[in-house]
């Protein structure tokens, strides 16, 4: 067993013999309530109700009394009303007519309440009555202090007399008297718990507002005696046994961690990558280290696998340049070829490495349309590469050759980046929001660290995870549709768009749209090539927007080249499109132009 193991079985169990004594005493001192204590607090509970009753009584006096008087305003003596509201100690007293508008009222210590504060007080009340019209009397709250409030109607007109106290008047008087505390609660949960290891009573009182709230009776005397001393003896021995405990783990978790820390330094100083880490234990630290370990084996293999493919290609570049010395063999036409193909790709393979190292690959931006042609939904980021010897580098060819010379994960994240970069500042611009969309191959789409990059892109650049959406070819989908489920599942979590691009092309493509949470398709160029030869193409584009329509999934019209093709979808509902007869794609400064003057 590990020392930590040891160490939680230790402290579980200190915990544990703490709280069975102090169960032990609890039930010990619980058995000696006696009939006294009991009829105590009943008493306590008839006492606060009695007074609340008493309190209730007085102020409905007055409101009866007004109702059989009131005639509508000037029908009042209000010297006697108000002498009334004195002498039964009511809080406040007023008559509001339908539309909030007081015709008389009555506040006692007038002077420590604002007339904005009064008309506020009788606001809240009237709305809280209107509001709950066969209630005539409950609780209600006023900046957050309890009231007890009854009202009637005077008349036809819904003219309303409202009386009541501060809760808070009598629980003083009763504090004072018999040395306990009151606290009203919305429910049980508010006060219940802490309060009801000296609890004495409990009164349910109506609420206006809510369910019927609970005054809580606590009595203030605390615990005392040897029961006390006790549980705080053993509170002490326990904590300081636990920090000890948690302590001596400590120490040694930070010993072990320290040792992790120099062997990995020491593998990685002398690029070692046949050694490995040992480290005693049997807890997360060592799994830890297990992972490293694994991650060493690959760096070691991968490392053999360099260095033969270095012997490789130099034994190679001898060859070709043996056989292109003039009076060998191999000097011929079909030498120098390959002479040339071989440096050919080293130096691409170089200078794509400087280009991805140094951002020197830009990103296009070409616009998604609504079916009305007008409002930019999107906007596609295509990668181009512009090489300055070279010229301007088919994507098919660089991506191809990045896939074979492992640099796919530098051109991702150099992608996802410029992409968050460019969706922050056109928010800056125009404080319009929009979705960029990024195309992944197959490779990038099964990187192992794909949704980590997304989401440190995302904090980088402070955006939305709904602006960013990604583009997964249909044929990658089919390759491992249940692998390719649990990937987008995971982009899924993290707010990201997906989009299914070349839709159309497999038998299985309506089974993706029910597996995959897919907000969005790009349909396969092929399906716009047709209209042209074949109208009838444009029933069936027509049956896939409305298909997809009731699955909530957006439709794409991509590859839209020209006026009679884009004439053609016009007549299609809830077909966005995409295409060099709409917008084609522009560098972001000629697009940030573009959107200037549309």
């Amino acid at each position: 067993m590990s020392l930590r193991s040891k160490a939680f079985l230790a402290a579980f169990v200190v915990v544990s013999v703490f709280f069975l004594t102090s169960v032990g005493f609890w039930l010990f001192q619980h058995t000696k309530n006696s009939a006294a204590e009991e009829s105590l607090q009943r008493l306590m509970s008839q006492t606060f109700a009695v007074t609340i009753s008493q309190a209730e009584q007085s102020a409905s006096k007055i409101v009866k009394q007004t109702k059989q008087q009131w005639q509508g305003p000037g029908s009042l003596d209000t010297a006697l009303l108000e002498s009334l509201s004195q002498r039964f100690q009511l809080d406040y007293v007023f008559i509001i007519n339908e539309l909030g508008q007081p015709h008389w009222s009555y506040f006692k210590n007038s002077e420590q309440l604002s007339s904005a504060q009064k008309n506020l007080l009788m606001k809240i009340l009237f709305n809280q009555i209107r509001q709950i019209s066969q209630l005539k009397n409950g609780v209600a709250y006023f900046e957050q202090e309890p009231l007890y409030v009854l009202a009637d109607t005077l008349n036809a007109s819904g003219d309303k007399v409202v009386a009541g106290f501060y809760l808070r008047t009598l629980f003083d008087g009763l504090e004072d008297a018999y040395g306990f505390t009151a606290k009203l609660a919305h429910d049980q949960r508010d006060h219940g718990e802490k309060l009801e290891e000296h609890l004495k009573g409990e009164v349910k009182l109506p609420g206006l507002i809510s369910s019927p709230v609970s005054v809580w009776i606590k009595d203030n005397t605390l615990p005392t005696g040897s029961f006390t001393s006790l549980l705080i003896l053993l509170a002490a021995v326990g904590g300081c046994l636990g920090v000890f405990l948690w302590w001596l783990w400590r120490v040694n978790f930070i010993l072990r961690i320290q040792s992790l820390i120099d062997q990995a330094h020491e593998i990685n100083t002398d690029q070692a990558y046949q050694k490995r880490i040992k480290l005693s234990g049997d807890d997360e630290l060592t799994e830890l280290v297990g992972h490293y370990n694994s991650v060493l084996s690959t760096l070691e293999y991968s490392y053999n696998l360099m260095v033969k493919s270095n012997l490789i290609t130099t034994e190679l570049i001898s060859k070709v340049q043996a056989n292109t010395e003039p009076g060998s063999e191999g000097n011929d036409a079909v030498a120098q070829q390959e002479a040339d193909e071989l440096k050919h790709s080293l130096d691409m393979v170089n200078r794509l490495s400087e280009a991805v190292d140094h951002g020197l690959l830009e990103l296009y931006f070409q616009p998604v349309f609504d079916a009305n042609h007008q409002e930019i939904i999107q906007l596609e980021a295509l990668c181009r590469w512009l090489d300055s010897e070279r010229g301007m580098i088919p994507p098919l060819d660089f991506i191809a050759l990045a896939e074979k010379s492992g640099q796919m994960s530098g051109l991702t994240t150099h992608v996802i980046e410029q992409a968050c970069e460019s969706i922050k500042e056109f928010q800056d611009r125009w404080q319009d929001s929009f979705t960029v969309s990024i195309n992944l191959s197959l490779s990038q789409f099964v990187q192992p660290n794909l949704s980590s990059l997304v989401s440190e892109a995302f904090k980088k650049y402070q955006i939305e995870p709904y602006q960013l959406e990604f583009e997964i070819k249909e044929h990658t989908v089919a390759r491992d549709i249940d692998k390719a489920a649990d990937i987008i599942a995971n982009l899924h979590k993290l707010g990201v768009g997906i989009c299914i691009d070349d839709f159309g092309l497999s038998k299985f493509s309506l089974m993706y749209l029910q597996r995959l949470p897919v907000s969005k398709i790009k349909l396969s160029k092929s399906f716009v090539d047709r209209l042209e030869r074949n109208p009838k193409e444009a029933a069936f584009i027509d049956g896939i927007a409305r298909f997809s329509k009731g699955l909530d999934v957006r439709v794409v019209a991509k590859g839209v080249q020209t006026e009679q093709q884009l004439y053609a979808l016009e007549k299609i509902h809830m077909l966005d499109c995409q295409g060099y007869a709409l917008a084609r794609p522009m560098a972001k400064d000629q697009f940030i132009d573009w959107y200037k003057d549309r």
